[in-house]
């Protein structure tokens, strides 16, 4: 059955992977990650595009770009494609390097892409490779440890400018939600250095990624919650309190107790949902963007569709509508 031709992808933010065939090495050696480096530079200039992110894994990559005029498919063919005949050179070997074709998914929001953002940069520390401490030497975390251009190819301003009203703002949002996810992540899962590079491969939430279809076409349609829309966000706080039978006090702070930290999730999640911005639950409450993102992407991994459905059903039955 032949493959169906891939979207046009002009115009988006893109996350891409592109896994080396049967899970081997496609970097054996430095000299290999500074020849991809080199290639994904000169990439910018022969396909313009932006690099916000990278990451290269032993087995396989991942890049954050944004298209413009160009399509993601011809980006991503020469930059393999080039690789593929410089590492097959190098090591006296033939055929394929990288697995199937490359897959991508496009971003959603400027609160998706913080979460991608810290997914990506994240990566070899889920995969054992590092500690919490340390910064990969492969990756474009250090292009984010400071607010400035740097003179790696990465775009590291643009994601920023993405993210927040300004690089500022956007850079502590993006700390934030890095550190807050390594403490949650360090309390719930135990050693993450038991986790395998095929465990690392995809974002974990799916409500990262909007259906691969152009923006322009895509139906004014409602959100899950959007009954609420116009509440007090004090009002559905206090509603998910009583569903959830946690204090307000405990869904507001920033204690580390897991039905709070579910309140937590189950209320940001919903409020966002419910038409309520970033910036408003900041100002009324003292939520970090990045929290925000955390608890937003969580909601859906902690709350199965059939739990989901019973809080929608008392939320209307509390709301009245």
């Amino acid at each position: 059955m032949p493959r169906k031709p891939r979207l046009d992808t002009r115009n988006g933010l893109h996350h891409v992977i592109a896994k080396g065939n049967n899970s081997c090495a496609i970097f054996r050696e430095q000299a290999d990650f500074s020849k991809f480096m080199h290639l994904l530079s000169d990439a910018r200039t022969k396909d313009p595009h932006l690099l916000l992110a990278f990451c290269l894994m032993p087995n396989h990559i991942h890049l954050l770009t944004e298209t413009k005029d160009v399509p993601l498919s011809r980006i991503m063919h020469r930059l393999l494609l080039r690789y593929t005949i410089f590492f097959n050179r190098k090591y006296n070997r033939s055929g394929h390097l990288f697995e199937n074709r490359f897959k991508s998914k496009p971003c959603k929001d400027e609160n998706y892409l913080l979460q991608l953002l810290v997914y990506i940069h994240d990566n070899p520390r889920r995969a054992g490779l590092v500690t919490s401490k340390d910064t990969y030497l492969h990756s474009s975390e250090r292009a984010y440890q400071r607010r400035l251009a740097t003179k790696s190819p990465v775009d590291n301003l643009r994601a920023l400018q993405l993210i927040g009203p300004s690089p500022k703002t956007a850079w502590k949002s993006y700390h934030h939600y890095l550190s807050y996810t390594r403490e949650e992540s360090d309390l719930t899962s135990g050693c993450d250095e038991n986790i395998s590079e095929a465990d690392t491969l995809f974002f974990p939430y799916e409500e990262v990624y909007k259906e691969a279809i152009p923006v322009a076409a895509l139906p004014g349609t409602g959100t899950e919650f959007d009954f609420l829309k116009n509440v007090p966000l004090g009002q559905i706080c206090e509603w998910v309190s009583e569903i959830m039978e946690v204090e307000k006090e405990a869904i507001l702070g920033n204690g580390k107790d897991e039905g709070a930290s579910r309140a937590r999730s189950a209320f940001l999640y919903i409020a966002k949902e419910a038409g309520w911005r970033s910036v408003d639950l900041k100002n009324e409450f003292g939520f970090y963007a990045g929290t925000i993102a955390y608890h937003e992407g969580r909601f859906g991994k902690v709350f199965p569709d059939k739990k989901r459905e019973q809080i929608k059903r008392k939320l209307r039955a509390l709301s009245g509508r």
